[in-house]
Parts: C-alpha cells; sequence; structure tokens
C-alpha cells in the first residue's frame, strides 16, 4: 500500500489540521513518560506502526486513547478508541440534558444536606438555601459544580439520584452512545 497515494493526497489540509489539533491536545495534556506514537495509532485508517513514514509523520501525543473524526464521521486519528475512560465532568453534560428535557428551570429548590456536603468543585450551596433550577443549571455547567448537580438531580429524579442515573443512561441509548454508561450525576467516582 502506497501511505502517499492512499493517505496523503485524499486531505492534505484535513490531516494537517488534525496535526494542529493534536499538538494543542499535548499542550493539554499532562506528558507521563512513555512512547507518544504507538504502533497501533491510526491515521487515515493506516496503522502506524504499518508504515514507517507514516509513524514519522504521526502526532506525538501523551495520552491513553482517543480519536479525531470529520464531521462526516471519516475517522482522521485514533488511538484505543473504543477503551473504556472514566468521563468525569464531562458527565455533567448528560445531567444538563436530562435537566433541560424533564425539568422546569423556574422551579425554586431548597439546599438540602446531601448536596451541600459534596465536595470537590462545588457552586457552594449553603443548607436551607432556596435556589432556582436555572441558577443551579448554570452551576452545574459554568462551575462544574457537584453540589449543583446532586440537588438538581435529585430533584428531576422525583427525589431519587438512582432515577435521575437510569433517565441519564436512557437518554445516552436514545443517542445511540454505545460505549457510554452512567454511575453518577457528576462523573465523580
Amino acid at each position: 500500500m502506497d501511505v502517499d497515494a492512499t493517505l496523503m493526497k485524499p486531505f492534505p489540509r484535513t490531516l494537517l489540521r488534525a496535526c494542529a489539533l493534536a499538538c494543542a491536545l499535548t499542550l493539554l495534556c499532562a506528558a507521563p513518560a512513555g512512547a507518544a506514537v504507538l504502533d497501533n495509532d491510526t491515521v487515515g485508517g493506516v496503522t502506524v506502526g504499518a508504515s514507517g513514514a507514516l509513524r514519522s509523520a504521526a502526532p506525538d501525543l501523551y495520552i491513553p486513547s482517543g480519536e479525531l473524526s470529520t464531521m462526516d464521521g471519516r475517522i482522521l486519528w485514533a488511538r484505543d478508541p473504543d477503551s473504556r475512560r472514566a468521563m468525569a465532568s464531562t458527565t455533567k453534560i448528560m445531567t444538563a440534558i436530562v435537566v433541560l428535557e424533564h425539568g422546569d428551570l423556574s422551579d425554586t429548590i431548597t439546599v438540602d444536606r446531601k448536596a451541600a456536603s459534596i465536595g470537590q468543585s462545588t457552586m457552594g450551596l449553603v443548607v436551607g438555601e432556596k435556589i432556582s433550577e436555572e441558577e443551579l443549571l448554570k452551576g452545574v455547567l459554568v462551575q462544574s459544580g457537584n453540589d449543583a448537580a446532586t440537588l438538581i438531580a435529585e430533584h428531576v429524579g422525583g427525589g431519587s439520584l438512582d432515577t435521575f442515573v437510569k433517565m441519564m443512561n436512557a437518554k445516552a441509548a436514545q443517542l445511540d452512545l454505545v460505549n457510554t454508561h452512567y454511575v453518577s450525576v457528576d462523573g465523580l467516582d
């Protein structure tokens, strides 16, 4: 297989953009010891280990897995794309989607002890404080508030975080997110 003919010519600008994004991702990721280009990485569907020329052109990334694709689904670069990884605070995106679909942003909710005691990244909720669902949603998305995610999910889930998590997983299934499974509303493990 001629890498130049099958890979480089059909989308050189896209490949350059992919490499630029890879460089940006490298700056954002902590650089652990180890190889930055792995033999099982793929670029344009070609395995890097199968081509010395492609190996030297592949982006140096210090991440355990990832995928870069175009809007039409063509995969430009991939490393172990099907591995299961913790979602962390990106979980709050699905929390927000479910709240927007099933909640009422004008509802006022009283902060309980459970939500106020959630740590790490918080909105700073205080027991007994009254706050609108809209403000809580801002706290979830802007401040990555674990306390806000817990309180709003309890409310929308009818008092049950488990019920809300089931709603999140149902939405993920509806969106065909086949490798996505939620166990919390905030991403804490």
